[in-house]
């Protein structure tokens, strides 16, 4: 004989699971654990995103306690990738599959046939490099009884190459001249935070300016902006390049800046911008 199983997951959505009964197959060789899925796919996943698909676990009722392990298989290069996987169920958060078996869930005997929502999240990290994964996702229902092993569930990801780096230049005080004195080299005030972000490697950035502008029509150009290395003075005139470097997150503290100011130039308030551009390899 055969049963259905239906549950109410959300507004509006039935999940239907056909399981036969006793009288049909004996008791020891019933699974205790079936998934609602064959396979996960998940695809155009970028770094800095969630991507999350559910997966719906029927556990099969037992007189004893038990529990649901999870744990994977995948060649070692993957092994970075499955740490940007978790697992949400209704007893609490599995973070990173990487390594071993984690227990999900676990109760006491359960009366019934219960069917359990499980979310599985993936946020690819910036330091994965863009490519298609393969992995198995191995659910384990455990009880004091044993019982048969459960068939893995086929996980596939595509990690795609983040096209456009993400600069961000944060303002730390402001970034102004105040020509008063003497014609002569004089620090800009504050600093420039430069945060990048990419999965590609390797990458660069570039910083540029087109000069310090006056609020009565004065210009400072490049060629009298310096950022001071050492005891270098390096003009901004053909740009300031940093990196390369690997794939992941970078953060630039943009301080030692000086201007050249000489006889022609006001005494004003001179204030400019910094260009960032990022330059990756094909």
């Amino acid at each position: 004989m055969w049963k259905f199983i239906i549950c109410l997951l959300g507004a509006g959505c039935l999940l239907g699971v056909l399981l036969p009964t006793c009288g049909g197959w004996a008791q020891e060789s019933l699974p205790h654990l079936l998934l609602d899925r064959q396979t996960v796919s998940l695809s155009e996943c970028l770094p800095g995103n969630t991507y999350e698909e559910k997966v719906h676990l029927v556990l099969r009722s037992t007189s004893s306690r038990w529990a649901v392990l999870v744990s994977t298989e995948a060649p070692k290069k993957n092994e970075e990738v499955l740490q940007c996987f978790s697992l949400e169920g209704p007893w609490g958060t599995v973070k990173g599959l990487e390594e071993g078996t984690h227990k999900l869930m676990e109760g006491s005997a359960l009366r019934e046939d219960t069917v359990v929502e499980v979310k599985l999240l993936f946020e690819p990290d910036w330091r994965i490099p863009p490519d298609t994964y393969q992995f198995l996702l191995l659910f384990q229902h455990v009880t004091k009884d044993g019982g048969p092993g459960e068939p893995p569930l086929p996980l596939e990801v595509k990690v795609e190459a983040r096209e456009k780096v993400l600069l961000e230049a944060e303002k730390k005080g402001t970034l102004n001249l105040v020509v008063q004195g003497p014609p002569g080299l004089y620090p800009l005030e504050g600093s420039v935070v430069i945060r990048g972000k990419s999965n590609t490697a390797p990458w660069k950035i570039l910083l540029s300016t087109k000069g310090l502008r006056g609020e009565k029509g004065g210009l400072i150009p490049p060629a009298r902006i310096f950022r001071k290395v050492k005891d270098t003075y390096i003009a901004l005139e053909k740009g300031l390049e940093f990196g390369p470097f690997d794939r992941g997150e970078v953060e630039i503290v943009l301080d030692n800046l000086y201007v050249q100011t000489v006889f022609s130039d006001q005494p004003d308030t001179y204030q400019g911008e910094l260009c960032l551009l990022s330059l990756v390899r094909e």
